[in-house]
């Protein structure tokens, strides 16, 4: 693996590549979790971001994707973005716990 350096405010990090078992991929996530924290505003968010921002496992949030409770992603190349104002969005539209869904008893008069 070829060594590289995480540029600018993260320089403090070092030179990765040397040690076994440590993929760029793992540094740059590591990285994001570094800088995220200092970034004025996230628009977007992946599935696994998403669900913790609601407080869920990921299989749930894919889940509640798929029935309509939660927003579809948007695509950004091959990526798939959840966008913050419409997770918060949806976010609201889920019933308080004192809300109980109500039976229609006058469903079946018409």
């Amino acid at each position: 693996m070829e060594a590289f350096t995480v540029p600018g405010a993260l320089s403090n990090i070092a030179t990765f590549g040397s040690a076994p078992g440590l993929s760029e991929r793992l540094v740059m996530s590591r990285a994001r979790s570094l800088i995220t924290p200092t970034l004025p505003v996230v628009f977007g968010l992946s599935e696994d971001e998403a669900a913790a921002c609601i407080g869920i496992s990921p299989s749930k949030f894919r889940q509640l994707v798929i029935s309509g409770r939660m927003p579809s992603p948007r695509r950004l190349d091959g990526r798939k973005l959840y966008d913050v104002d419409e997770l918060r969005d949806a976010f609201k539209n889920l019933p308080h716990d004192t809300e109980a869904d109500e039976v229609d008893t006058w469903g079946d008069v018409g």
